[in-house]
Formats: structure tokens, sequence, C-alpha cells
């Protein structure tokens, strides 16, 4: 009983700890990114070494550029030509093809970064240009990490109780 109270509190309190960097970080207008934090301790909490981990954390973070870069294809490349629905169509399975053709280990991070894109980081930001680009591959990058930290530091507090 007394282990599930201890994992009960050290949970709630890391997400506590995330939501609160996230509410910081959205007064400067650019919105909620607590969210990413929680899938990245998801993806990670259940690897069995902290070695492992780390090498998930490093893989995913590798691939969100390339997911950014990606994206980004998919969003503007069509727009070139006249927001041609085929073009679109197609541009968007060439790159999802590209994506699969990185390493199996860097696949759900150009994903992830596809996906972070596409959200627009639930604010509306899209990669129109490079300093957009640049802040949405940093948010994604912090948030990802503070992630990982938040495994870490929820396995470190849960050890207290054995």
């Amino acid at each position: 009983m007394k282990k599930r109270v201890i994992s009960f509190v050290s949970v709630g309190l890391v997400a506590v700890a995330v939501v609160l960097i996230s509410d910081i970080v959205s007064l400067s207008a650019l919105g909620s990114f607590a969210w990413i934090s929680f899938i990245l301790w998801n993806y990670t909490a259940k690897t069995d070494t902290q070695m492992k981990k780390t090498k998930i954390l490093l893989r995913m973070i590798c691939g969100l550029p390339i997911g950014l870069g990606l994206a980004i294809c998919m969003i503007h490349i069509p727009s070139f030509f006249g927001g041609n629905v085929m073009l679109k169509y197609l541009v968007t399975f060439l790159c999802n093809g590209i994506a699969v053709l990185f390493p199996s280990s860097m696949v759900p991070g150009i994903f992830f970064g596809i996906g972070l894109t596409f959200s627009g980081l639930g604010v509306g930001l899209l990669p129109n240009n490079i300093e957009n680009a640049l802040i949405i591959l940093g948010v994604m990058v912090a948030f990802s990490i503070i992630g990982m930290i938040s495994t870490w530091l929820t396995e470190k507090l849960q050890k207290i109780s054995k």
C-alpha cells in the first residue's frame, strides 16, 4: 500500500511540475506544450534501463528536425503550385515514404516531428519562415527532454519507497 501511495504522489507531483513549466511558457503567448512531455514520458516510462531510455530520447530528438523538414515540405511545396490537390497527396506520399528510409530506430521521432509540426503546436504557429520553424523545433526538443526528465524523476521518487 505504501508503494502505491508513493507512486501516486510522485507521478502526480512530476505531472504538476510539467504542467507548471508549460504554463510558464504559455505566458509568452505560445500556448501549452505539456502534452509533448507527457507523450515522451509515456514513451520512455516502460523501457527497462536508463541507457535505453537515453538512446530512445536521443533518437527521438534526432528525428524531430527530419520530421519538421518533411512536414514543411508537405505544407509548402503544394502551395508553390497553386495548392494542387494531387500534388499535395503525392508530396505527402513521398515525404512519409522517405521517413521510413531512415534507420527504424529514428522513425518514431521523425513521425513525432511531422505530427508536432502539423499540430502547429496547438497555437497556429506554422513553419512559414525560418524563425517559426526554429521556435517549433526548440519547443519540441525542450519538451521532449522535459518528458524524459519526468520519467527519470518519477523512477527516482518511486525508488525512495523501496
